[in-house]
């Protein structure tokens, strides 16, 4: 269900391979924007639903290691935000990491898909076992219209003109040490690769 849920742009977050609240939540989400009962539940109907809006796609599928799957840098990253901040690249501290992150999954996923298979040790040609997740987005997404960040929902939703949602995400936005600025914002201009 989460493969799947990330296949029709209703993120988990990182995919676990368990169910958590996360996970009810972009259910409830997709649920809701299909004009099902929103439960946050599985049942047959919704995931009939589910399994052929994302065509009815193998959850695991496997995948060659690349060169690019393996290019650095890789660095200590920081724990602390303004730390992380200084760093002048968006860096991984390891091949298993990066990885983790180009499948949207947690590492402790991807050691479970793969027993025995040291991923920070892997080479270009390798196969390893991934989740089979929606394609990377390489242009931008014009039929998004708006824009709604929650603070107290901790989403992130994206709707086209007609007011159909077309993503959903998770987010964590502030915490007490950093808190979000409680205001609403209007875009007024955007920069493209700035």
């Amino acid at each position: 269900t989460q493969v799947y849920l990330d296949r029709v742009g209703h993120s988990v977050g990182a995919i676990d391979g368990r169910w958590g609240k996360n996970s009810a939540i972009s259910l409830w989400w997709y649920q809701r924007s299909r004009g099902l009962n929103p439960t946050g539940e599985v049942d047959q109907d919704t995931f009939r639903a589910l399994a052929g809006d994302a065509g009815s796609a193998p959850a695991v599928v496997g995948h060659h290691i690349t060169s690019e799957d393996l290019e650095g840098p890789y660095t200590s990253v920081p724990e602390d935000m303004y730390e992380k901040a200084k760093l002048d690249c968006l860096c991984y501290e390891s091949i298993k990491e990066k990885l983790a992150e180009k499948f949207h999954a947690t590492s402790g996923l991807l050691d479970l898909l793969n027993p025995g298979i040291d991923l920070n040790a892997v080479k270009a040609g390798d196969s390893i076992n991934v989740p089979n997740v929606r394609p990377a987005v390489r242009s931008d997404r014009p039929d998004i219209a708006r824009i709604v960040v929650s603070l107290n929902g901790n989403t992130f939703n994206a709707f086209d003109s007609a007011g159909n949602m077309i993503f959903h995400a998770p987010t964590t936005v502030g915490s007490e040490y950093d808190p979000s600025p409680r205001e609403t914002l209007k875009i007024t201009a955007i920069a493209h690769d700035p």
